[in-house]
Parts: structure tokens; C-alpha cells; sequence
């Protein structure tokens, strides 16, 4: 069973992934995946160390052509964890859970302007969750949570009001196409509250997808 935790900064994704992982005995892996070469690269640009807003020629747009190379990064990123998510589902038949995958891609990307059906396009291509769970909390418990904004995305004024809507339309979408896959659990409960019910929701899953098989 491969699921993924999504949700804003400080929503307790790496919190509740980390204790998911315990309860399950499972492999956890956090995106950006920050060790390797890519994942540097990444880290650079989320601490504005550099962009392809300096000394670009091709006549595109600066803004839509950096967000569009961040976000190839992101899927280079991902890619080079996917065989080891694959063995891990497959050939260790242990379960897999993820801080941040796909879901982040289509709402970060979005955000940043780019066609978000091209972005849904192109994660095809990589492992696919079994289970999206979205920690939902508001943009401001975000801040309150995390009063210093550490990266691009956290101190962009009005981006996570953004983005937290992005996440709940996509997950309303989800939700009605791919029922028993993708739920949403209210982050501004307690840790122990918030775990319990991600619990409780792929518990719901089983049953579900149970169901639509036996349909």
C-alpha cells in the first residue's frame, strides 16, 4: 500500500508521515528529496540561491519559464526515487508512505501558473498512491505554527491562501472520481486526533475499494 500526505507548511504532514510509518512498519520517503543531486538543486532554488530569471534569452516569459523548470525538477526528483518505491511495494511487499508526492506538483505548479492538466499529464508516468490523504488547516495556523517563513513559497504574501485552495479543489475533484483514494482530515486537532484519523481513513479505504471491486 503506497500512501501519500499532503498538505501546506506546517500542516503536520512530516509529523504525522513519521508516525504513520511507525504504525504501519513502513518506508517513508519525503519529497523534495533533498540528497540527491537533484534535490540540491531544488533546496537552492526553494533559498532563492538561484532562479532562470538571471540571464535568460529565449524570449519566453522569465516567471512561467522558472516555475516551468522548477517543476521538471520536481518530477526528475521524484523519478529518481521511483524504483526504489517500486521495489519497495513490490519486491519487499512493505508498505510505502510519502511526505509530499504528486498532489504537491499539480496544486504547487498550478499556483505558480502553470497548466495544470499537463502537470496531471506528465505524473503518470511515475508510481501512483494507492491513498492521497490531505492534512486540511488554515493558512493562518500555518504561520502561527511557523512564524518564520524559510523558503520562496512561505514568505510569497498571499501564496498559501492559494495553494490551501488549490489542494481542497483538487481533493474535491478527487474525491468524486477516484472515491475509496482520496480524503481529507482536519489538521488543526491534536497530533494524536490527527493520526487517529488518517487511521480511521485507510481503514475506509480498504472497505471502499473492497466494495468497488466487489461491484
Amino acid at each position: 500500500m503506497f500512501i501519500a500526505i499532503e498538505g501546506i507548511d506546517a500542516s503536520g504532514k512530516a509529523t504525522q508521515s513519521k508516525l504513520l510509518t511507525e504504525k504501519l512498519n513502513a518506508k517513508l520517503f519525503s519529497f523534495p528529496s533533498y540528497e540527491t543531486p537533484v534535490g540540491k538543486l531544488i533546496l537552492g532554488h526553494l533559498k532563492n540561491k538561484w532562479s532562470c530569471a538571471v540571464g535568460t534569452d529565449t524570449g519566453d516569459d522569465v516567471q512561467h519559464l522558472d516555475a516551468l523548470v522548477f517543476q521538471c525538477m520536481q518530477f526528475t526528483n521524484r523519478l529518481e526515487k521511483a524504483m526504489e518505491i517500486v521495489q519497495t511495494l513490490n519486491t519487499l511487499q512493505q508498505h510505502v508512505v510519502a511526505d509530499r508526492y504528486l498532489a504537491s506538483a499539480i496544486v504547487y505548479g498550478g499556483a505558480d501558473g502553470l497548466d495544470v492538466d499537463y502537470l496531471v499529464d506528465t505524473q503518470k508516468w511515475l508510481p501512483q498512491p494507492d491513498i492521497n490523504i490531505l492534512i486540511d488547516i488554515k493558512p493562518t495556523s500555518s504561520i502561527e505554527r511557523r512564524p518564520e517563513r524559510r523558503d520562496r513559497y512561505e514568505t510569497q504574501p498571499g501564496l498559501m491562501e492559494a495553494v490551501m485552495g488549490r489542494y481542497l479543489s483538487l481533493w474535491a475533484k478527487m474525491m468524486t472520481e477516484e472515491p475509496g483514494r482520496w480524503f481529507i482530515v482536519n489538521g488543526e486537532q491534536s497530533i494524536e486526533k490527527v493520526h487517529a484519523d488518517i487511521i480511521e481513513k485507510i481503514i475506509q479505504s480498504r472497505v471502499d475499494l473492497h466494495e468497488e471491486k466487489r461491484a
